[in-house]
């Protein structure tokens, strides 16, 4: 590392103040990022990376949630070094969790025994090698098991939708349209949501799913990525039909990332995909809890497999996988959550039409003529289908779920794969004919 630029956001303290130390003892510059605090101790930082080794310490205070400040370290690391190696993404913030059960009495024995276990590279490692192996001697026994749930779940009898009041985001389409009627064919009262565009067809939906069966439906023009409006429909949909139980967090937006677009362009993904669900979760939680409801959240298996180009869309779906599996922990047994885990399904988000038309890079065909895809109508059965028989997770098509044991077990040949056969799909996509 002598003579190498490393820039560390988040080095005030932490891993960020120590992984800067171990950069300096390696001869590198620095640059390290905090933010403006009376507690801040980024000049003491420097001061003591420059003993420990580095020729240089540059620090400079700045919010990194901020896109112009990021903009502007960046720079100025460069401007001072002449160049950049490494960017160390440190910075982050996260709640203080508290308990009621006093476990003060394990303090003094699971930091030494975490210190002999995890802080020695060799027995790190060991531990990480024994685990894997008794996953495999009981890999058997986890096969079996999966398929006993199967099994169990076609038994399972399907919960009498008759009567009861389903709310649904980003119905005006696709998997949303869809799903809309399914639970019309089971008798569910819905209430159907969308934004405002010239081309929303929410009103036809709504009669076409009162044909198929629902006793009523009321559809509203709302924004999921604002809050107040997210608050309207909820407590709409409650005084209309006094109360909720199914709520189906559907809408969203896909966007193909790449490095040569202006990042920020990509914001209302994350505030649409992400807090789109959040919002109106937080809303219904209260009605759901009356009900013994459901909460059905669309996420993607992009979430999980880390697509390429799919960096932000795969960032907030990853983001939705984590909230609603912590979330789950906090309102069961009252409401049940399902997490949907969806690989290509034949809609309009996977069309060339669309990328040309939202954010991000644009492409010549569709994603459907060059990937395997799933058919919207059998997707959406499967989905209403699991949510009536109580699954908490479902994943559609089937077969993604063997591609997540690979990543997660073996990360190395996942990313081999998917270099080269999304490389190659990717190049077909963009030649077009």
């Amino acid at each position: 590392m002598s003579g190498k630029v490393v820039l560390i956001t988040g080095a005030s303290s932490g891993l960020g103040e120590l992984i800067a130390y171990e950069y300096a003892k390696r001869g590198a510059y620095l640059t390290i990022v905090a933010i403006k605090e009376p507690e801040s101790r980024l000049e003491q930082v420097a001061h003591k990376a420059r003993e420990l080794g580095s020729p240089d310490v540059l620090f400079l205070f700045a919010d990194v949630s901020k896109i112009e400040e990021c903009r502007m370290f960046v720079d100025d690391t460069v401007k001072y070094f002449g160049h950049l190696d490494h960017l160390v993404c440190n910075a982050g913030i996260g709640p203080i969790y508290s308990i009621d059960i006093d476990v003060s009495k394990f303090e003094p024995v699971m930091p030494a025994m975490y210190e002999a276990c995890f802080n020695n590279s060799f027995t790190n490692a060991l531990v990480f090698y024994i685990l894997l192996l008794l996953l495999f001697l009981i890999s058997p026994l986890l096969f079996v098991w999966e398929l006993i749930i199967t099994v169990r779940s076609s038994f399972r009898p399907n919960e009498n939708m008759s009567g009861k009041v389903v709310l649904i985001t980003g119905a005006s389409s696709g998997l949303g349209e869809l799903m809309a009627y399914e639970y019309a064919k089971r008798g569910a009262y819905l209430a159907i949501t969308s934004i405002k565009e010239p081309e929303s067809r929410l009103e036809q939906i709504a009669h076409k799913a009162r044909e198929l069966g629902s006793p009523d439906v009321r559809f509203l023009f709302a924004d999921v990525s604002k809050v107040d409006d997210c608050r309207m429909f909820v407590d709409d949909t409650v005084r209309h039909f006094g109360h909720l139980d199914h709520l189906v967090c559907n809408a969203g937006v896909g966007a193909i990332y790449s490095i040569d677009i202006d990042v920020s362009k990509f914001e209302p993904v994350m505030d649409i995909n992400f807090w789109g669900s959040v919002y109106p979760t937080h809303f219904a939680i209260p009605h759901l809890m009356k009900t013994n409801g459901k909460i059905i959240v669309n996420s993607s298996s992009s979430g999980v497999l880390s697509v390429p180009k799919a960096g932000v869309y795969g960032a907030s779906k990853a983001a939705l996988i984590s909230f609603y599996e912590s979330l789950r922990h906090e309102v069961s047994p009252k409401v049940t959550i399902t997490i949907v885990t969806l690989g290509f399904v034949e809609t309009d988000i996977i069309t060339s039409k669309y990328s040309t038309n939202s954010v991000g890079v644009s492409l010549r065909r569709d994603i459907g003529d060059v990937y395997p895809t799933m058919g919207a109508d059998a997707c959406a059965k499967a989905i209403v289908d699991g949510v009536c028989k109580g699954a908490t997770s479902i994943t559609q098509p089937r077969f993604i779920k063997a591609l997540f044991f690979i990543k997660f077990l073996f990360p190395e040949i996942h990313r081999l794969y998917f270099n080269i056969y999304f490389a190659s799909m990717h190049a077909k996509l963009q030649r077009g004919g």
